[in-house]
């Protein structure tokens, strides 16, 4: 029986059984090494890996090895998983993968797989609890969009579809920006606007417009066809007296990212500010001001989030991850190009 690569019990070797059961929780980060037991680049960073282990088990971080061979499932498995080279580094939950990309001198690297692996962590904690907050939002349609109460007050949509990796992130940013500024809502797209019912845009589709003209499904009161909503996530801005096609798009392009997402609803803020001023008449029932833009959030609204969870509340944009390749310094060229052929 051949021995194990790694012989602490901190390191678990995972393959294409084991790797996904893994890393499905909710709850737990992984920090994933793909490894050539006999690459002289992955039996060189063999020790730093096992220093790193030891340092991100004091916060909860697992680390996992998956053994890239020459034997056909190995191999194969390795190239599904879209590993370039070995060794290879990545960070791993249910929904969240973060590559660690840059060679590194090698008596940084445990500092540097402790760091990349902790803002990751940081950041698969903050997404979480965004998507928590998503789901606190106000559900919006066609009919409740043409509503009284919707077209008298200012209001802020977010637009998202099923298959949109960051829409719940964003829902979750445009949540701390509700009453009693504005309210915010979640729209779901079932298809973007200039798209068939197959999702795929079509050639004609310069009539769809914010009141759907031009479509032949806008008579089916699908809300992001009559916004002519064509990416998302969206966030549009409606101003107090204003209805449906009269939204203001607070992005103006498509962003894959929620780091970006957190600059645009910064604008969104200021905006909705700027409008709370145009229409202060209309708050002068209230018996004080409208407060400033707070972004904490108490324990009673945080639904009983953990502590980790409640750190991320005051800063809407996610930590970037590292950029470690400033190292001048460097491993040797890494011999193994293609996972499991060298």
């Amino acid at each position: 029986m051949q021995a194990p690569f790694y012989s602490t019990p901190l390191i678990r070797h995972l393959d294409r059984r084991t790797l996904p059961e893994a890393t499905e929780s909710d709850e737990t980060l992984w920090l994933i090494e793909f490894y050539t037991p006999w690459c002289k680049q992955s039996l060189a960073v063999r020790a730093h890996v096992a220093l790193a282990a030891t340092a991100l088990a004091k916060h909860g971080v697992s680390v996992g090895a998956v053994r890239c061979s020459a034997d056909k499932d190995s191999m194969h498995f390795c190239r599904e998983q879209q590993v370039p080279e070995t060794p290879s580094f990545r960070a791993v939950a249910r929904d969240f993968v973060v590559d660690f990309e840059p060679s590194l001198p090698q008596p940084l690297l445990p500092e540097l797989l402790v760091n990349f692996s902790l803002r990751a962590q940081d950041a698969f904690r903050q997404q979480r609890f965004l998507r928590a907050r998503a789901k606190t939002l106000l559900p919006l349609d066609v009919g409740a969009a043409r509503g009284e109460a919707f077209v008298k007050g200012v209001q802020l949509v977010v637009f998202g579809t099923d298959d949109c990796p960051v829409c719940e992130e964003a829902r979750g940013m445009a949540s701390y920006l509700g009453p009693p500024l504005l309210h915010v809502y979640a729209a779901n797209c079932s298809r973007l606007a200039g798209t068939d019912a197959a999702g795929t845009e079509r050639r004609n589709a310069s009539n769809d417009g914010p009141d759907g003209e031009g479509d032949d499904n806008a008579s089916a009161g699908d809300l992001c066809i009559l916004e002519g909503v064509r990416w998302a996530p969206e966030v549009k801005l409606y101003p107090s007296g204003s209805g449906l096609g009269r939204g203001l798009s607070l992005l103006g392009r498509p962003f894959a990212s929620t780091d970006q997402m957190g600059a645009a609803l910064e604008a969104a803020k200021t905006t909705a500010q700027a409008l709370m001023a145009v229409y202060a008449s209309d708050l002068a029932n209230q018996k004080e001001d409208a407060p400033e833009m707070n972004f904490e959030v108490d324990d009673e609204q945080a639904g009983g989030e953990n502590e980790a969870a409640r750190s991320c509340e005051a800063d809407l944009e996610l930590p970037r991850i590292m950029d470690a390749g400033t190292s001048t310094a460097a491993l040797p060229h890494r011999a193994c190009a293609d996972a499991g052929v060298s």
